[in-house]
């Protein structure tokens, strides 16, 4: 049996230790005490603060989300709910060969040769296609002549589309487009399939009317293509508005993410820098824009803490509780409303007192919900029990370190 030690050696090997940078955990355990944890668990309350009014900080997020057991999405073609990322549920945004869906955009991207389209195969959901900016035309003020234009970059910033070219044998005369002068401009672009012949689509923009969009809506933009060359007198096709709209939305409108790609089968989000991403008004995508969960602040400048909010909506407004378990189903239904909250108080509702929040439903992270209340889930009737296990509940109701989006269905 060794002696027992004075205490002042007790203190003094404590003091050496917190000087080696073991700090007080390796006093205590070398006393025979028990120790506190020095890593926070991920539902651990955060420090009383007003994140509105002061800097508070949202934990790193890699903003990758990885399918294996559901390439596709959506693995079961029988049930009714859907993806809803970049369109409603069940609606396409795709580019159509003859009648048929098959080239679904997703994110323009700026090279050192011009400008590429990323999109993805609408009959393979796990297989990503790129089309080049192969050339494009300039229409004059009356919009009956042409000339050849070089398209060199595309914009984004604040969520207004902006294009930037010079005329093709003035190469030191450049042009930029935007606001009501885009439907001047039309791309052609070239698909690079390996299943298909090379293939052609002309197309535009054109700017929506701010006085046709709800309060705090971010910039819409009407995208239209052809297929094949382009001919003046061929009728335009808009994307985003499918056979399913009754009525028919002619003026079906695309919002604009500069920045950053959103993977349209997980809905994660990963920084792109100098890419845009386009797509539809009522898919996930554009709604949390308007909702004020924009990735820039109001000057335009990326911020971290809103753009994990973003992250975070694109799960919440599609109830896809159980992402981060390879389920990428969205377990709600068109035009069901919810409420929302955010510890930022940054969105429509600037708030972030989760008291004003009745029937909470879940707290949301970039990787789907982080704690649940079943018995309040906007579509209980859709989600399968067994997955329910799988998530905490959210007791007591608090802002976690992960969880800083709230959402209860609204009636």
């Amino acid at each position: 049996m060794s002696p027992k030690r004075p205490l002042w050696t007790v203190g003094l090997r404590c003091a050496l230790l917190l000087l080696l940078a073991s700090g007080a955990s390796g006093c205590c355990k070398y006393m025979g005490l028990s120790c506190p944890s020095t890593h926070p668990s991920k539902d651990d309350t955060l420090p009383h603060k007003d994140c509105a009014r002061e800097n508070c900080e949202t934990p790193p997020y890699e903003g990758r989300l990885v399918s294996d057991d559901c390439p596709s999405g959506q693995c079961d073609p029988e049930s009714p709910n859907g993806l809803g990322i970049y369109n409603l549920e069940g609606h396409s945004h795709c580019l159509a060969i003859s009648t048929k869906d098959r080239y679904c955009p997703e994110t323009f991207l700026n090279t050192a040769d011009g400008i590429a389209l990323r999109l993805r195969d609408a009959n393979v959901g796990a297989q990503v296609i790129m089309a080049d900016v192969v050339d494009a035309r300039l229409l004059d003020e009356s919009m009956s002549a042409s000339e050849p234009v070089k398209v060199l970059e595309i914009q984004g910033g604040k969520g207004q589309l902006r294009f930037k070219g010079v005329h093709v044998g003035r190469s030191t005369e450049s042009f930029a487009i935007e606001g009501g002068e885009l439907p001047r401009l039309i791309l052609a672009l070239s698909v690079k399939d390996p299943h298909e012949e090379p293939r052609r689509y002309q197309v535009r923009f054109r700017p929506l009317a701010s006085a046709s969009m709800p309060r705090g809506a971010v910039p819409k933009y009407v995208m239209e293509y052809q297929e094949g060359e382009w001919r003046p007198s061929m009728s335009w096709v808009n994307p985003c508005s499918g056979v399913r709209d009754v009525p028919a939305r002619p003026d079906a409108s695309m919002a604009v993410l500069p920045d950053f790609a959103v993977d349209s089968l997980t809905a994660g989000v990963s920084s792109q820098p100098r890419s845009v991403t386009l797509a539809c008004d009522k898919g996930a995508i554009a709604t949390c824009l308007d909702w004020g969960y924009t990735p820039w602040d109001k000057q335009g400048r990326l911020d971290a803490n809103r753009a994990y909010l973003y992250a975070s909506c694109l799960q919440a407004k599609r109830a896809a509780y159980f992402v981060r378990f390879n389920n990428l189903k969205s377990y709600t239904a068109n035009n069901t409303l919810i409420r929302r909250r955010d510890e930022f108080a940054v969105g429509l509702e600037q708030s972030s007192d989760l008291e004003t929040l009745p029937r909470l439903e879940a707290l949301w992270s970039p990787r789907g919900a982080e704690c649940i209340i079943p018995e309040n889930f906007r579509r209980p009737e859709l989600v399968d029990p067994r997955w329910v296990s799988l998530l905490p509940r959210c007791e007591p109701i608090h802002w976690t370190q992960w969880g800083k989006l709230a959402t209860a269905p609204a009636r």
